[in-house]
């Protein structure tokens, strides 16, 4: 925070959106703690959406294999069609199985 404003760096983040001051106003003063805090928060939040889902959807595809066994072929197919390169993620979410097993949990 104090190398940011003292070099004048501005990023597109939600510290920034947080410390921004408008033309008019100061929206709030937030100490490192408060910043420390919300991150925290958003952190938090963040993960325990993501394990659940992940969580969930292992369960699923444990209780039909049918599932399981089409998606890695969806997988695997992704992984053919890439000629040995490195997946990427656009690759990945090409995966329309993907898609729609994630949606559906």
């Amino acid at each position: 925070m104090k190398y940011r404003q003292e070099h004048n760096i501005i990023r597109a983040c939600t510290i920034h959106m947080q410390t921004e001051k408008t033309k008019t106003i100061v929206i709030r003063e937030w100490s490192d703690c408060d910043i420390v805090a919300q991150c925290f928060v958003f952190l938090l939040a963040g993960f325990e959406t993501c394990a659940l889902r992940m969580c969930f959807t292992a369960q699923e595809m444990m209780k039909y294999e049918d599932v399981q066994q089409k998606l890695y072929e969806g997988v695997q197919q992704v992984d053919i069609d890439s000629d040995g390169k490195e997946l990427t993620y656009e690759a990945i979410m090409g995966t329309k199985y993907l898609d729609q097993v994630v949606s559906e949990v």
